[in-house]
Formats: C-alpha cells, sequence, structure tokens
C-alpha cells in the first residue's frame, strides 16, 4: 500500500503565518514569520518555543508512539484500498468528514496542544487534504508556502 500523508490545516485568531506538518509520529511546526510567544506550554518546552519563536519552526515533535503509527498506517490503507479513486482529486480534500482515523489525528489533543503552544488556543480545524504517492513512481510536492495557495487571510494557521 502507499504512504498516505495528510496535511491538516489549522486556522486562529492569532497574528502570523505558521504552519506545520506531520511526518511518521511526528508533527513539524514552522512559521512563515512573525514572532510569538506563548506562556506556559502545553506539549512544547520553553526551548522548543524558543526554537519556533527564533527559527519559525520547531520539530520534531513526538506525538505518536509505533504502536499508534502501526495502527494509523493500517487504517489508511485499509481506506484507501475500499475508497481509492474517490480519494483522488477533488476526493482528496476535507477526507477528515468521511475517515474517522483522519478526524482522530485532526483532533488529537496531543497536537493540538503543541498548536496552541504557538498560535494560542483559538483553534479551527479547516480543512484535510491527501498526498498519496505510491511507492517507486515519480511525483514531487516542492518545498512551498501554503498560504500562497489556499487564499485564506490573514494568513495566521498551521498546516
Amino acid at each position: 500500500m502507499a504512504p498516505v500523508a495528510a496535511n491538516i490545516s489549522q486556522a486562529s485568531r492569532n497574528p502570523g503565518p505558521r504552519k506545520g506538518f506531520a511526518s511518521g509520529g511526528f508533527l513539524w511546526l514552522i512559521s512563515e514569520g512573525n514572532e510569538r510567544g506563548v506562556m506556559m506550554p502545553k506539549r512544547l518546552t520553553t526551548a522548543q518555543q524558543a526554537e519556533y519563536n527564533r527559527n519559525g519552526w520547531v520539530a520534531p515533535i513526538d506525538i505518536f508512539s509505533p504502536d499508534e503509527v502501526t495502527g494509523i498506517r493500517r487504517e489508511l490503507d485499509a481506506a484507501e484500498a475500499a475508497h481509492g479513486e474517490q480519494l483522488q482529486d477533488a476526493g482528496r480534500n476535507n477526507a477528515h468528514y468521511v475517515l474517522p482515523v483522519l478526524d482522530r489525528i485532526a483532533h488529537d489533543p496531543r497536537i493540538l496542544d503543541a498548536v496552541e503552544d504557538v498560535i494560542g488556543h483559538d483553534i479551527l480545524v479547516a480543512g484535510t487534504t491527501l498526498f498519496i504517492k505510491e511507492p517507486e513512481t515519480e511525483g514531487f510536492i516542492s518545498w512551498h508556502q501554503d498560504a500562497r495557495y489556499i487564499g485564506l487571510e490573514p494568513h495566521d494557521w498551521v498546516t
């Protein structure tokens, strides 16, 4: 089965464009600018918050255990096997509405706590986008800034 990555977009009222992504059992948080400190972190250490404010990103943040990653992968593989064609093109957007595994990831308190540590508590899961790439196939998604393509203003959200 192909690896499946979920791009989980978060919106917040707090200033400053930020983004992040999940990779394996880790969450990476990346900013497009605007330094901001958050007091009393829930998930991140104060050193991680300082790194985020200094560099605009912090990684990795350990979120899922190896057993959890195995279970998530099993559920994603099953969903792709059952609904593969439906998860292409427009069907790859907002899949957290129809795939319980993605809804659980998007609303996992450990992820939301890390997000809150950098953008504050006013968090909205605004969408998910699946990027399914079969092993050994060509294809590349270059490093980019989602804010340029998504069109939400202001750019104070995490992906």
